[in-house]
């Protein structure tokens, strides 16, 4: 009940509230303004040579990329042997039971 009450109160309150005179040609001004500096601001461009050298940029990267995925991969001569025998892991000490 109380809060019933408390709503109404609300309700009431809002019924005094005038609404707000405003100047009806306002919105047209507005509208105006907007378009008038819409049409004297043009986007920003790129000068042509800044196009044409990140274009050349471009297709200097895809060749090289080309260029380097085509050359033939080195061959390891003993492959994981090699590697092995120089850090010395292909010897059995490491199973002997020599400290």
């Amino acid at each position: 009940m109380n809060k019933e009450k408390w709503i109404d109160d609300i309700l009431q309150t809002s019924r005094h509230i005038q609404p707000v005179v405003v100047n009806p040609f306002l919105a047209t001004r507005v509208e105006a303004a907007l378009r008038k500096d819409g049409e004297a601001a043009s986007p920003a461009r790129l000068q042509l040579r800044w196009v044409w050298l990140s274009a050349a940029v471009m297709a200097i990267l895809v060749v090289l990329n080309v260029l380097a995925w085509s050359r033939p991969q080195p061959v390891a001569r003993a492959g994981i042997q090699a590697v092995m025998q120089e850090y010395g892991w292909s010897s059995h000490r490491f199973y002997s039971a020599d400290f």
